[in-house]
């Protein structure tokens, strides 16, 4: 067996025993709850640099984007966990 064959065995072994069904269930965990780690994380920014923010459109503007992003980071999650399962099927 060459080296490729080995990397590629490995590789394959490795995706095999990772179960990426927790990363689909964490990422629609995350979207699910992105109201509410959205305005955790502007609460905490805000602590941090809210002296910047001068008006009211300012403060909506970055509290959606606040929940935007973490909606976001789910949705990355559950499509990394869906790629992880396609490879599985397709090395099978």
């Amino acid at each position: 067996m060459n080296i490729k064959q080995n990397i590629k065995k490995d590789v394959v072994n490795r995706i095999k025993t990772d179960d990426s069904g927790y990363k689909i269930n964490y990422g629609i965990a995350i979207i699910l709850l992105s109201p509410l780690l959205g305005s955790l994380l502007f609460y905490i920014y805000s602590i941090i640099i809210g002296f910047m923010i001068s008006t009211d459109g300012e403060v909506e503007m970055f509290w959606f984007s606040c929940i935007f992003v973490m909606a976001l980071l789910g949705l990355a999650l559950v499509l990394v966990g869906c790629n992880e399962k396609t490879l599985h099927k397709h090395n099978s």
